[in-house]
């Protein structure tokens, strides 16, 4: 990098060639797709090795964006988790420890949310304050469409106090996809009335 310091913020740990198998299908990769591009991952991590002495298959979030993360730390950049960067920036934890709800979300809610993303990683916060506190925080999930086992898998920590998919609203996902703004609120509403409704959140 000629001397720069390039600082990478991802929000996923996944290794480079796990990228396509983890992050394609989401995308629209059908199972060929995922064959190629893994591939290519291959090759790409392959050349990395070869020309810059750098082997981006042994170090977490090297996935993150397609592999882009692994091809800026071949060239010299440092990785960071991005979620924790900005959490400490925008000063989360001092937000949630007088917060009494809060609402959290992405574009598709599944396994992967809990691999370094922002939904995950509030939820984790949200829990460890609310347990020192002895005030637990309800935290409701927002997304386009949640494909997440039901009942919430324990070894993702506290469940969500809901999960609210835009599609539950729209007439169909690509609605949701082209005009969310009507949806968010129906989310919104559908979350004010469950704190209404129930004293225990």
């Amino acid at each position: 990098l000629h001397g720069l310091s390039l600082m990478v913020a991802t929000d996923v740990t996944t290794s480079f060639v796990d990228a396509a198998p983890i992050f394609g299908p989401q995308k629209g990769a059908d199972a060929d797709d995922v064959v190629f591009l893994t591939q290519r991952l291959e090759d790409l991590a392959d050349r990395y090795l070869r020309e810059l002495s750098v082997d981006v298959r042994t170090v977490p979030r090297t996935g993150a964006a397609g592999g882009l993360a692994g091809g800026l730390l071949a060239i010299g950049a440092t990785l960071v988790g991005g979620f924790e960067l900005i959490a400490d920036v925008v000063g989360l934890d001092a937000a949630l420890q007088v917060a009494t709800v809060v609402v959290t979300g992405e574009g598709q809610f599944d396994e992967t949310s809990f691999a370094g993303k922002p939904v995950g990683g509030v939820l984790r916060r949200a829990h460890a304050i609310g347990g020192e506190n002895s005030r637990p925080i309800p935290v409701f999930v927002a997304c386009g469409a949640n494909t997440l086992s039901v009942p919430f898998p324990s070894r993702f920590g506290a469940a969500p106090a809901g999960v609210m998919q835009l599609i539950d609203f729209a007439a169909s996902s690509s609605e949701a996809i082209k005009n969310p703004l009507p949806y968010l609120r129906k989310v919104g509403e559908t979350i004010g009335a469950q704190l209404q409704s129930n004293s225990d959140l």
